[in-house]
């Protein structure tokens, strides 16, 4: 929730920022194709905050940080708030958290794999490959089912090589 870009801050002194993450979160937001023209961008919505459970879990972790910033204060660190919610009710750190969200650009979970005789929904079966579409692999964050509580990157390249593999497999 700490604006990682330093807005408002002078830079010559340097600053420290909290940056609260919601690692597990709960809405989920969708992806579908805008027309048959692979030209047009896709439907993109988001959602976020669209569970209760992120604002709330958001919403608890605002008075940690900044119990945090003032036990390093206390230390000996000369750090000031410079975007911090004024309102520390439910409703006022709710409007902050819902005026501060942005995305850490970690998607994943919009073509989940999932065998395609299944009653859930999915894009990829095993092998990566697109169900109904031959020739086709998704090979990213988005054959996830849920997204990881961490950085994505090594899972992602792990997804690459295993697919990498899958493909030189049906070439022999």
């Amino acid at each position: 929730m700490a604006d990682p870009r330093g807005h408002g801050v002078d830079r010559s002194k340097g600053f420290f920022g909290f940056n609260c993450a919601l690692l597990n979160a709960e809405s989920r937001g969708h992806v579908r194709l805008r027309s048959r023209d692979p030209m047009q961008n896709p439907i993109c919505e988001m959602r976020y905050l669209s569970s209760p459970k992120d604002s709330a879990t958001l919403r608890t972790a605002l008075p940690v940080s900044r119990q945090l910033a003032a036990r390093m204060r206390a230390d000996g660190y000369a750090l000031e708030d410079v975007t911090v919610p004024i309102d520390m009710t439910d409703e006022g750190l709710n409007a902050f958290v819902e005026e501060r969200v942005e995305t850490m650009y970690h998607y994943a979970s919009s073509c989940t794999m999932v065998p395609e005789d299944d009653t859930l929904p999915g894009v990829v079966d095993a092998e990566l490959r697109v169900h109904g579409v031959a020739n086709l692999r998704i090979c990213d964050a988005s054959v996830l089912p849920n997204a990881p509580a961490t950085h994505p990157q090594a899972l992602i390249y792990a997804i690459g090589e295993k697919c990498a593999d899958m493909i030189l497999q049906d070439t022999m």
